[in-house]
């Protein structure tokens, strides 16, 4: 979805665009949601086929700004040796393609898609920017991690390809619904609890403020070999947004705390994936001071507007689905 809405708004500044999708059509649904005037090519970044890497160099040759936006996700859907395949070796490939595509003199600019989660997922207290120190403690925050030193040591080498890196936090809005239905699900049938006092700070941002931070990137082509972090800017703590979701639900209120060990044995019971877990008994507060200052990032979109648009969505849909039962 991310990378769909930056091509969207490129083809709408006039750019040519060309996309790389890991399936051929038949097999790929997103190929029918592509704005009009994207050029695609199908090829895995991981060259799991023979004729992938003269796909992947065919894709960059003449390309001046390369969104590197694809990867493997989510712990609990691909093993530590997928997520490093992909996020790392896959990186790497993509990077060769495009030096061997475009000679020199060519320069290009390379964006990459990184996590907050290299900052791990506890680190109660601090501040966190852009210099603090990198712990990452779970093998997709690790292979993220990995793909940032791919990238700073092959454009070291080749200076004719720069490089951004923006450290996202955990996306809310279009596409990205399911993991907060979930937890609406559990609140509404009273089964949340918060961690603790639910004082934990959680990092969300829109995908749509996202997007407006990789096209400000793109254009603050001059800024490169830089790393930005990208979040609303706001440090929510757990309770505020589970006591949100209760008022937006009618819920009742959530009473009770779990010690963390025992909120993952909840979750897992709940059909919670480990990631969102994760997400919900992390806790990191995260500086966008930098993105402010240098790319004139103004994240637009409140979690209160949009979550209460997220509740109403979740409810209809349940309306929908006892309609049907009945």
């Amino acid at each position: 979805m991310l990378g769909r809405k930056v091509a969207e708004r490129l083809i709408e500044a006039g750019n040519t665009v060309r996309v790389i999708l890991r399936d051929a059509p038949k097999d790929n649904p997103e190929w029918r949601m592509l704005p009009a005037g994207v050029v695609p090519y199908v090829a895995d970044i991981a060259l799991k086929d023979h004729k992938d890497e003269e796909t992947l160099r065919q894709a960059c040759m003449g390309v001046t700004n390369i969104f590197h936006i694809a990867g493997a996700a989510y712990n609990y859907l691909n093993t530590y040796d997928q997520l490093i395949d992909v996020n790392v070796v896959g990186t790497e490939n993509v990077i060769k393609a495009w030096l061997d595509a475009n000679p020199a003199p060519a320069k290009g600019h390379l964006i990459f898609t990184s996590s907050v989660a290299v900052y791990g997922h506890d680190r109660p207290g601090e501040l966190l920017n852009e210099t603090s120190d990198i712990k990452p403690d779970g093998p997709y925050a690790m292979s993220k991690y990995m793909a940032t030193h791919v990238i700073e040591s092959w454009c070291s080498a080749n200076p004719r390809l720069s490089y951004t890196i923006a450290r996202l936090g955990t996306f809310y809005g279009e596409g990205y619904e399911q993991s907060f239905f979930k937890v609406f699900k559990l609140v509404s049938e009273g089964k949340m609890s918060y961690r603790g006092k639910g004082l934990n700070h959680l990092t969300l941002v829109h995908v749509d403020d996202a997007v407006d931070a990789l096209i400000e990137i793109y254009k603050h082509a001059e800024s490169a070999d830089k790393v930005y972090n990208i979040t609303d800017g706001i440090a929510h703590t757990q309770k505020e947004l589970l006591d949100s979701v209760v008022k937006f639900l009618n819920a009742k209120p959530i009473r009770s705390s779990v010690n963390p060990l025992f909120a993952k044995l909840a979750a897992k019971r709940n059909n919670m994936e480990y990631d969102e877990y994760e997400f919900l008994n992390s806790d990191r507060t995260i500086s966008i001071d930098l993105a402010r200052k240098e790319l004139g990032f103004k994240p637009s979109r409140s979690i209160e507007k949009e979550g209460k648009a997220l509740v109403e969505q979740f409810l209809l849909m349940h309306a929908r689905v006892a309609e049907n039962t009945a």
